[in-house]
């Protein structure tokens, strides 16, 4: 079932990504996703999940690399009602990358800093109870959206950082971008199908529901 075009084509993009030097959010299976409202916050993700083997259990962050590795700290609960709550205020552990890459990739455009850096996340992981591994849940935006399949990610960058054009890189990649970045937690709109992604604000409309795809 491909509910979430979106999510399968983050895999195809992931290689590019890595090898110009910019993170990829995770790929994911794709059994039908369970959609409850959601709370937009640049310095927490919060909303709701119901899936039964969920509640009163945990979730991470997920790195680009698919797995919580290096964000150990920065974690959150499930509580028996299925509230989801994920405080963002420490900076990721992992390896930060460069928002306009080097290598086989050319940008077109402006930036203000175009050595900041910054960790991109699209995803968290979520855990039973028990601490089983369990699920992926994604915040897919339902209002104020550029597109139908659009994300919200949450961009830590470690300087004030504003984008504006795109990238290409070697295999036909293209990413484009439209965003102005706090240091910080930011969250931002993303957009992304085969070959492509692109970056921008969130509009003061945004609103979000919490998907939750078993793994």
């Amino acid at each position: 079932m491909k509910s979430l075009p979106l999510l399968s084509n983050l895999l195809l993009l992931a290689a590019a990504l890595t090898a110009c030097g910019l993170p990829a959010p995770a790929p994911t299976t794709e059994p039908p996703p369970e959609n409850v409202a959601g709370q937009l916050s640049a310095d927490k993700l919060s909303g709701t999940v119901t899936d039964p083997l969920l509640l009163g259990g945990s979730v991470k962050l997920l790195s680009s690399a698919g797995v919580p590795k290096g964000v150990e700290a920065i974690a959150g609960t499930i509580d028996a009602s299925g509230a989801v709550e994920l405080p963002l205020a420490a900076a990721p552990g992992q390896e930060s990358f460069y928002f306009i890459p080097p290598g086989n990739c050319t940008f077109s455009g402006s930036a203000s800093n175009p050595l900041g850096r910054i960790n991109l996340y699209a995803e968290l992981l979520a855990y039973t109870p028990q601490g089983q591994p369990l699920a992926t849940i994604s915040e897919k935006l339902t209002a104020g959206a550029s597109a139908a399949d659009a994300l919200v990610a949450r961009v830590y960058a470690d300087s004030p950082q504003d984008v504006r054009g795109s990238v290409q890189c070697a295999g036909g990649y293209q990413f484009v971008y439209d965003i102005k970045l706090s240091p910080g937690w930011n969250a931002v709109e993303l957009i992304s199908s085969k070959n492509f992604a692109s970056y921008k604000n969130l509009s003061a409309q945004a609103s979000s529901v919490l998907t939750v795809i078993r793994r």
